[in-house]
């Protein structure tokens, strides 16, 4: 039971947020990919941005945040972030497939399928990092990391890439009150 003691209260959330996705997603799919590709770069800079004031919104509050409210509205922009680092990453592969999968210039192909497109992940990742919101940070590096090996990326270069990360953040964990608590 919440709070007013409705049982289904949850329930019915969902349900209205599902029915709200569908009511966006039919609009959106009908949008030409000439449109999509134009709106990408500019969409992910926005879900940066965002998230940069996030850290600042929550030092205003004088708590640590992970929600922007403005006005009725309130936004979590690290999911945000999610379908623009998507987007970033599936523009960029299709910018650079062949330079990615150019498997006979072993630096050439590593630099163009991870070094690279790891620079958007890694940026999201260290902004969503700022919120002291590991498990996003997380799933961020997984989606990103899911994306770039999709697009082709060396799976040399891709363990390499996701061990690292795997003991940074482990680090991250054992070092950090705030997530040793948790």
């Amino acid at each position: 039971l919440n709070q007013e003691g409705d049982s289904y209260y949850f329930i019915r959330k969902q349900i209205m947020f599902l029915i709200l996705g569908f009511i966006v997603m039919v609009p959106i799919m009908h949008i030409p990919l000439d449109i999509v590709k134009r709106l990408t770069v500019p969409f992910y800079i926005v879900s940066a941005v965002l998230l940069v004031f996030v850290p600042i919104y929550g030092l205003a509050e004088g708590q640590a945040v992970r929600w922007i409210n403005i006005g009725p509205i309130s936004l979590q922009p690290s999911e945000i972030m999610k379908p623009a680092l998507v987007m970033i990453l599936a523009l960029y592969i299709q910018n650079h497939q062949e330079q990615i999968t150019d498997y006979r210039h072993f630096w050439g192909s590593s630099k163009y399928g991870l070094v690279y497109p790891a620079f958007f992940v890694l940026l999201a990742c260290g902004l969503i990092l700022l919120e002291n919101h590991f498990s996003g940070t997380i799933i961020m590096f997984m989606v990103g990391m899911i994306v770039i090996f999709a697009g082709g990326a060396r799976l040399f270069w891709f363990g390499a890439a996701g061990s690292v990360f795997m003991v940074a953040v482990f680090s991250l964990i054992m070092f950090t009150d705030y997530a040793k608590e948790r």
